[in-house]
């Protein structure tokens, strides 16, 4: 892909990320220091969510695009390319994120659950994750699967196939909304919130679809309403529950603003405030190592800062800058030594041009 022409797409990438380094390295030191203001922010408007949607909206935008019938090969293609994009990376962040997060302090998984974490869908198989954070590559796995499902079927680039997806998640998660305000369970939240995550990566597919001109007629009314969605319904929704029920459930207070807020950065960052600042774009090229490997670091500083070492008496920013500055150090060393020789290794096998 063009550097300068995915240059916005990069520094998106890369808010998206620091957005979630930013939360989570303050809910690990501002405890230390009885609470801070950064933590504050990033937990009332859930800033690590926000990064998140972002994210789950750029591969809705980029994927799609990059399963096309021009070439005979182009499901087996788009199988190596993302597996050697996706892999080398995660599968370095797992021994890591052994030892920082649980060796460090004491704890330990078996050898079965450290196997099947290398699957990247632990938790599908009853396995607890090294990180927490691996949930998102789940999505992500899903999304590329139906992809290539829809592909092989020749309707992925149909004209109403975004449109249809993103309204069918839109409609489930209505429907889970619905039932959590009426029968109060928990479960009717996790299952609306799963279809709101898919709703994400497709409405990204959607925005493409927008950005290239290609919608037409009722296909744009679609993509109003499902951005109407995340703007007005949830957030009116949420509003309901706490001033007309009185309910104090902490997810009606981040759920809203987090997910609008996700999908606003996206949208204004792929069209009328695309950023091209080139140190941004530059973290952006391995904001995936930086999403994986950043609580490495964060639990390393965590268990240092525990025991009284170095910088614990800092300010919860500077701890957080340091966190932010070592993340970013040890994902390009990953990005440089283990994701970009995999990206040239897929390129060549599949004979796809840098270009492309």
């Amino acid at each position: 892909m063009d550097t300068d022409r995915s240059a916005h797409i990069d520094s998106l990438r890369a808010v998206a990320a620091l957005l979630v380094v930013w939360t989570h390295s303050a809910e690990f030191f501002a405890p230390l220091a009885g609470g801070s203001a950064l933590l504050d922010i990033a937990l009332r408007y859930d800033f690590g969510r926000i990064g998140v949607v972002a994210f789950f909206g750029v591969s809705g935008f980029l994927i799609p695009t990059s399963l096309r019938a021009s070439r005979p090969d182009a499901g087996r293609a788009f199988i190596i390319r993302r597996f050697f994009r996706l892999f080398p990376a995660y599968w370095l962040s797992i021994p890591l994120g052994i030892w920082a997060l649980w060796t460090l302090f004491g704890n330990s998984l078996g050898a079965g659950e450290i196997m099947l974490n290398f699957s990247m869908i632990p938790e599908l198989f009853g396995a607890r994750p090294v990180m927490a954070s691996y949930w998102t590559l789940e999505y992500e796995l899903a999304f590329y699967g139906a992809c290539l499902v829809l592909f092989k079927s020749g309707v992925l680039h149909a004209r109403w196939t975004a449109a249809i997806a993103t309204s069918v998640f839109l409609i489930l998660f209505m429907l889970g909304f619905a039932l959590l305000l009426i029968m109060h369970s928990q479960r009717f939240a996790d299952l609306g919130t799963v279809a709101l995550n898919f709703a994400c990566l497709f409405v990204g597919a959607l925005w493409r679809r927008q950005i290239d001109g290609q919608l037409q007629g009722l296909e744009r009314l679609a993509l109003a309403g499902a951005l109407a969605v995340f703007w007005v319904f949830t957030p009116a929704a949420c509003a309901y529950a706490i001033f007309g029920h009185g309910s104090d459930n902490p997810f009606y207070v981040t759920f809203p603003a987090s997910y609008a807020a996700g999908i606003a950065v996206f949208v204004a960052m792929t069209s009328f405030a695309k950023v091209r600042w080139r140190p941004l774009a530059w973290v952006g090229l391995f904001s995936y190592s930086l999403y994986l490997l950043h609580p490495v670091v964060i639990y390393v500083m965590r268990f240092i800062f525990d025991r009284h070492g170095p910088g614990a008496d800092w300010p919860v920013g500077l701890q957080m800058l340091l966190a932010a500055a070592l993340s970013i150090a040890l994902a390009a060393a990953a990005f440089y030594l283990v994701e970009r020789p995999g990206i040239v290794l897929a390129r060549r096998s599949t004979r796809v041009s840098p270009n492309v």
